[in-house]
């Protein structure tokens, strides 16, 4: 450990003294003996002076948290046609807004359920943000169920009802549960039923699954905005800051 934070101190003493920089001799025509000289100045300047220890690490965290963002801002642009399969996967808000905000959800999520008056806040005072809800269920067969049935609904034109009327409510969601709540709605139930079933519904589920592997999403609520990745349940005042910085990055002056 300490030499690989020795070698660490050297290159950044390195770069921030260019002449010696460019003078000193490449590491692998140094000898023994001038590499263990080298420790030994590197160990008693750490001695010295601790505190840059502490400055090493925390530059490196930055950059390691920075690369990952990156990694994951590639990631996600390379994949936006998954995102929203055509024809499956719930679309709020306004389909044509400028931002595209994507949640993986899970009914019986109860971050989910806390965050989700602070994402139909964010939709309602923005009027220029596309909602797209990923299916995610990950908490137990229950939410398979209810995740089928809601994305069941959507082929009756009313997934956006049922989902905020579960998300409102309490207790568990199950397929009793949303059948309940359909019912309430007026839907077809037995069409329903049968659409829950359906290679489509199974594919949109699948897919988020997918999707949620090659991003390293493994809790909910996670939430995409633009290009960045938060897979955490965020406040109203972070979902705005977010949208915000992704419209200018979108539109730059």
């Amino acid at each position: 450990m300490f030499l690989r934070l020795a070698a660490l101190i050297v290159l950044v003493l390195a770069s921030s003294a260019p002449v010696a920089a460019q003078s000193a001799p490449a590491a692998s025509t140094l000898s023994e003996a001038q590499q263990q000289e080298i420790r030994e100045i590197v160990k008693q300047y750490l001695i010295a002076n601790p505190s840059v220890v502490n400055e090493v690490l925390e530059s490196h965290e930055t950059w390691k948290a920075e690369e990952e963002a990156r990694k994951q801002a590639d990631i996600i642009q390379a994949n936006l046609s998954r995102f929203i399969t055509s024809g499956r996967t719930p679309v709020l808000g306004n389909p044509q807004g400028d931002v595209t905000v994507i949640e993986f959800s899970d009914y019986n999520c109860g971050y989910c359920r806390a965050v989700a008056p602070a994402l139909e806040q964010l939709v309602k005072n923005d009027g220029k943000i596309r909602l797209v809800i990923r299916e995610y269920p990950i908490l137990g067969n229950e939410s398979v169920e209810a995740a089928k049935i809601a994305l069941a609904a959507g082929m009756q034109g009313k997934y956006t009802e049922l989902h905020n009327k579960v998300m409102d409510g309490d207790g568990q969601a199950d397929e009793a549960t949303m059948i309940r709540a359909a019912n309430q709605l007026g839907l077809d139930i037995t069409k329903l039923r049968s659409d829950a079933e359906s290679p489509a519904t199974e594919a949109e589920i699948r897919e988020s699954y997918a999707l949620a592997r090659d991003l390293d999403i493994n809790g909910t609520p996670a939430f995409i905005i633009g290009n960045r990745l938060f897979p955490r349940a965020i406040s109203l005042e972070d979902m705005a800051k977010a949208v915000e910085e992704a419209r200018k990055a979108n539109n730059p002056q």
